[in-house]
């Protein structure tokens, strides 16, 4: 079956439906600047976090991947990159990895232009060019097998085992029937669920591999929670 949708096809051969424009801080010493430009025009997309100083080695790595991968989401049409200028994962680290074919990146550090009123004129500029370059971009058709849509944890409640899941159950199933991808990164979510799940992979290889990565959970949430029974409880003498 092919169903066409409209969206913007973004270079590395990925399409999105939306076409954002993204403000992210590249540490958290960044994110006051980042939240007053966010309130200031509600239109584009704001991303704080908690992350950014004195990684190292593997950790850094990871935080960098997470934070360029969220730029060159398909939705991005354009990204303001804020950094403080001392953080381990500078915006210029970041910029590096994110594609710039039909996506705007611009970069801006704090303290390199010392005045906060000044960064927040200078971001809001930015932000203007980037409104005007996702204005000019033209969605196009495409093909739903082109798509990848992520599946996120919206918050359990005592009917979703009822009603939402079987749901996003049930649309995945489609969109891979159209040559889809569809991802559920969650593991410890599945556990419990592996023998529905199992006989959706594309391969007994693959339905075996499911079982093996969410086995260990069980497991090391009873080990943490035998440790959280060592911890003392809150007022109690430790002697």
């Amino acid at each position: 079956m092919c169903i066409e949708l409209n969206g913007y096809r973004r270079q590395e051969g990925t399409w999105g439906i939306r076409n954002h424009v993204l403000v992210m801080a590249s540490v958290s010493c960044a994110s006051h600047v980042v939240e007053r430009v966010g309130r200031a025009d509600p239109d584009v997309v704001t991303v704080t976090h908690q992350h950014g100083c004195a990684h190292l080695g593997r950790d850094r790595e990871q935080v960098l991947r997470t934070l360029a991968g969220t730029c060159a989401n398909p939705n991005v049409a354009a990204v303001l990159l804020v950094g403080l200028g001392c953080e381990s994962t500078s915006v210029y680290d970041i910029a590096q990895r994110v594609p710039t074919d039909g996506r705007m990146v611009r970069t801006i550090v704090i303290q390199e232009v010392g005045s906060s009123e000044e960064i927040y004129r200078q971001a809001m500029a930015s932000v203007a060019r980037m409104k005007d370059f996702a204005a000019e971009q033209e969605a196009e058709p495409f093909d739903a097998s082109a798509l990848v849509v992520g599946l996120e944890c919206g918050g359990s409640d005592p009917f979703s085992g009822i009603t939402a899941n079987p749901m996003i159950g049930l649309v995945s199933d489609r969109l891979v029937e159209m040559g889809a991808t569809v991802i559920l990164s969650e593991m410890p979510e599945m556990i419990g669920a592996e023998g529905v799940l199992a006989p959706h992979g594309v391969s007994a290889p693959v339905a075996k591999s499911l079982a093996g990565r969410s086995y260990p959970y069980p497991a090391l949430f009873e080990r943490i929670g035998k440790e959280h029974e060592l911890l003392p409880r809150q007022g109690a003498s430790c002697q």
